[in-house]
């Protein structure tokens, strides 16, 4: 694991109109690191991840990305090497295949992976009774959200920000996508970052933990 940070904030603000979120926040993630971040709900979890993935734009401060600054960098570029995973699983008409493939869209030459691929992707996820032709629709909402992961792991990101990815999960479903996540990190080196609140002990070991409160983040025991 480098010791220099992958993605790091420095002096971060942020408002929505007269509401101040975050006033000056500074944050270091390293690679492989998975990390649990919690806040209240209405905390300013959420709104760290979209600032970080670039979905939002700070009031001031800076986001670097391999040391770079990442207003520098293409948004484009930079979302294919920053993940971001919405708290509800989105998929669009049509069937697991496409939903799988559906970044590939939008890649300028990149050729998406091929059927054998893409069902051993399914099987890695527990999702082997799940055909690529399958319509995406008539999935769980557990199903989805691991789908949805997928399609980020497909294109192996450096960096994953999930957020609240178990929140509307049963305990069963919960399991499968926190096992998938901490794959991520344990084996495939990924640095993740997962926002949560009141997440069980029993869930995986996170390298740290962090909170956010009264619009400052700090390390929890």
């Amino acid at each position: 694991m480098s010791a220099e940070p992958i993605l790091s904030v420095q002096n971060l603000g942020f408002s929505y109109g007269d509401n101040e979120v975050f006033a000056s926040l500074d944050l270091a993630l390293r690679e492989g690191e998975l990390t649990l971040l919690e806040s209240p709900s209405g905390g300013g979890k959420s709104t760290l991840l979209r600032l970080l993935a670039r979905m939002e734009k700070p009031g001031n401060g800076t986001i670097h990305y391999g040391g770079k600054d990442a207003s520098e960098i293409s948004v484009h570029t930079y979302r294919r090497k920053i993940a971001y995973l919405q708290q509800l699983p989105l998929m669009v008409e049509g069937s697991v295949k496409e939903n799988l493939l559906l970044s590939f869209r939008f890649a300028n030459g990149e050729i998406p992976p091929g059927d054998e691929r893409l069902t051993g992707m399914l099987s890695r996820a527990q999702l082997g009774s799940v055909t690529l032709d399958h319509p995406a629709a008539e999935l769980s909402v557990g199903q989805k959200q691991r789908v949805a992961l997928l399609r980020l792991v497909l294109l192996d990101p450096d960096v994953y920000l999930l957020d609240e990815p178990i929140a509307s999960l049963d305990d069963e479903s919960t399991a499968l996508v926190m096992n998938e996540i901490e794959r991520l990190s344990s084996e495939d080196g990924k640095t993740v970052i997962l926002a949560a609140h009141g997440i069980s002990e029993s869930r995986p070991r996170f390298t740290r933990k962090l909170a956010i409160r009264d619009k400052k983040i700090g390390e929890q025991g």
